[in-house]
């Protein structure tokens, strides 16, 4: 349609503005549904996957030059999440990245409360856990020694900030990952 002192849209406008209401109109229907019945047969609602993932990749330093990634972990039972901040082994194959941050250093935040904090998770006492943790939510596996860092952690309701930096002021590119473990 026309639109005051623009004209009418263009074919790239109008398939815009139809996808986002499509994408509107599924939201709504799947996450409001309610079962439909036919006969004596029930069809309950689709219910949309939660999210599993949420991964960023930045460069990083220290103080302003912090990633910070929030999350949420919503009302109800305690979540079970895997964290991590992956810098040595993106400088490895298959990824052959440059200029990765070789030591990041990570701590987890509960509001303005830390929470916990890591340096390397090869030097954690639960390896074996970490491993298991990495595997189930499909995680690239991570070298024996490695300087990244990773945190399995179940986590009341609330909202979270994981700070990456790189220790000793260093800088580089990092991959921050909060995973939703099953």
């Amino acid at each position: 349609g026309a639109r005051q002192g623009l004209g009418p849209k263009n074919a790239v406008e109008l398939a815009e503005e139809q996808a986002t209401r499509d994408q509107i109109v599924a939201f709504f229907t799947t996450r409001f549904a309610v079962p439909t019945v036919a006969g004596d047969a029930i069809t309950p609602p689709v219910v949309p996957a939660p999210l599993a993932n949420l991964a960023v990749r930045g460069r990083v330093g220290t103080g302003a030059g912090m990633l910070i990634a929030g999350f949420v972990v919503g009302p109800g039972a305690p979540r079970t999440v895997v964290l991590r901040a992956v810098g040595p082994t993106l400088g490895l194959p298959p990824f052959n990245l440059p200029g990765v941050v070789a030591r990041p250093t990570m701590e987890l935040f509960l509001g303005s409360q830390r929470i916990a904090g890591n340096e390397g998770w090869a030097f954690a006492g639960n390896v074996a856990d970490i491993r298991t943790a990495m595997a189930q939510v499909g995680a690239f596996a991570l070298p024996d020694g490695s300087h990244d860092c990773v945190l399995v952690m179940t986590l009341p309701s609330g909202a979270y900030t994981l700070q990456v930096a790189g220790v000793g002021g260093t800088e580089g590119l990092v991959l921050a990952e909060v995973y939703a473990a099953p």
